[in-house]
């Protein structure tokens, strides 16, 4: 049924329409689902080259397919492939959705995850996984109530005191500030 749809689509919208892109997702989130990891990132690298071609490359839809793809990366435990799609998600969704958009919050969380299995790989650079943790912590902090089990849990694991309001670096190991994926503070 996505086939046909996608067919048709094609068919009468065109190849660069923003509904043929949709259908090349749908597609791509069933074959995914059946295991068709190549067919799959196949689809969804058309369907964000249509969607940045259409839309532009900083729109919160171009993010959501950047996820996709993602996360199938991120199960095929590709996650050096996934850690620059999550990162530019990230940046779109919080420039176009704001800091605290629960879509934003979700793009943190996927971005922490892959950061923690990079880490957990031997992959030094993965240190930097504070940086990211302490952001999402602070926005799900400030996000709402039903976080703070997450919050605990989180804050125990990494051992880290609640961040000082109007503070972002308190926490790095040198006094010099570092870039960010996003900026929330």
């Amino acid at each position: 049924m996505y086939e046909r749809a996608l067919a048709i689509n094609e068919q009468v919208l065109g190849p660069s329409h923003p509904r043929t892109a949709l259908s090349l997702n749908n597609l791509a989130a069933v074959l995914a689902d059946l295991g068709d990891d190549a067919a799959a990132i196949s689809l969804l690298e058309r369907s964000l080259a249509v969607h940045e071609q259409v839309r532009g490359s900083k729109h919160p839809t171009t993010a959501f397919v950047l996820i996709n793809l993602a996360d199938i990366y991120k199960r095929q435990r590709d996650y050096v492939a996934a850690r620059p799609l999550l990162e530019r998600a990230l940046i779109i969704r919080e420039q176009s959705l704001g800091a605290q958009h629960p879509a934003t919050l979700q793009s943190l969380r996927k971005l922490v995850a892959v950061l923690s299995s990079l880490h957990q790989q031997g992959d030094e650079q993965a240190m930097l996984i504070a940086m990211p943790l302490h952001i999402c912590l602070t926005a799900l902090e400030t996000a709402a109530a039903h976080f703070l089990p997450l919050v605990t849990r989180c804050r125990a694991h990494i051992r880290i005191p609640p961040r000082q309001p109007g503070n972002c670096t308190n926490w790095l190991p040198s006094s010099k500030p570092r870039e960010s994926p996003a900026t929330f503070c």
